[in-house]
């Protein structure tokens, strides 16, 4: 309910876009938030290598790119942390310990760089950069 409540503040001050992580228990999330909220993009990270777009705003999309996305903007500079904003410390820790794995088999795992460090603060910032710049691409329904 608490979520729900910021999402309809966030759409008061105009047109808002809400990406929400569908993978694993992001999917009970977004049956109890749709009914409140209404429109959301429920995105699915996945180990692929395509973006599928199922119905209302559901996509599966790569891990890699959605990190990918991120990555590019900050190196780039297109994209920085606010030092105003709540939690940016937080945040800057959370990308500086976030790390690609690569496996003996060659396989690609994006997470936080030890056990028992925290990622979620990088994945929310990355599902809402993928949705800004690959929104574009896929067919939005608004």
């Amino acid at each position: 309910e608490h979520i729900a409540r910021l999402v309809k503040s966030l759409r008061a001050i105009g047109n808002v876009r809400i990406a929400v992580d569908a993978t694993g228990i992001g999917r009970p999330v977004i049956e109890m938030l749709r009914p409140v909220v209404g429109r959301l993009n429920a995105i699915t990270l996945t180990g692929g290598d395509a973006v599928t777009e199922g119905e209302g705003r559901e996509y599966r999309a790569p891990k890699r790119d959605v990190v990918a996305a991120t990555k590019v903007l900050l190196q780039c500079g297109r994209l920085r942390v606010a030092e105003a904003l709540l939690l940016s410390s937080v945040l800057v820790e959370e990308l500086l310990a976030f790390e690609v794995r690569i496996s003996p088999r060659g396989h690609d795992s994006y997470a936080a760089g030890r056990e028992g460090e925290h990622d979620d603060l990088v994945l929310a910032l990355a599902l809402a950069v993928w949705l800004v710049e690959h929104g574009r691409r896929v067919r939005l329904l608004l």
